[in-house]
């Protein structure tokens, strides 16, 4: 059985901070196990999770769409209607 992280090991894993993983896992964003009243994390979940949010700065960003850019509210905009 893979070793389960507790919230402060996974922070000096990852460098985030314990309110960080705590907010993460409260928004389901982090994978975790719930022990009791307990988080865990395994650490092979942790860097699958890490890898998916993995950006590569050879790759084209992705592309805009510019019919929002052309319907935005611009703030300038909204000071004029008052």
């Amino acid at each position: 059985m893979e070793k389960l992280l507790t919230p402060k090991e996974l922070s000096a894993f990852t460098s985030l901070r314990l309110s960080t993983i705590y907010s993460l896992s409260y928004k389901r964003k982090l994978p975790f196990i719930k022990l009791g009243n307990r988080l865990r994390f395994r650490q092979s979940d942790v860097e699958r999770w890490v890898k998916q949010g993995e950006v590569f700065s050879d790759a084209p960003p992705p592309p805009r769409n510019p019919e929002s850019a052309a319907t935005r509210v611009k703030p300038c905009q909204l000071m004029k209607q008052t």
